[in-house]
């Protein structure tokens, strides 16, 4: 039994869930539609941001790459 009220709570916090997506997802639509470049502006400002915090990351990854593969071209000695 109580693996049932278990399930029926899953499934109720699912429902409100997809719910609240789904009024968030209308209310962006509904920003597209009255405010078309307004929104595209915003969401490429948004963009521009993450960007500039992911750059740095993604150059440490290359330049820990470029040290891996210069360690692996090095013999080392006995």
């Amino acid at each position: 039994m109580a693996y049932i009220e278990e399930l029926k709570t899953v499934e109720v916090k699912r429902a409100v869930q997809m719910e609240e997506q789904d009024n968030i997802t209308w209310q962006v639509l509904e920003r597209f539609r009255d405010n078309p470049n307004s929104e595209l502006h915003m969401l490429s400002n948004e963009v521009g941001l993450l960007n500039r915090k992911i750059e740095p990351l993604l150059r440490r990854v290359e330049q820990a790459t470029d040290t891996i593969k210069l360690a692996g071209h090095h013999k080392s000695l006995s």
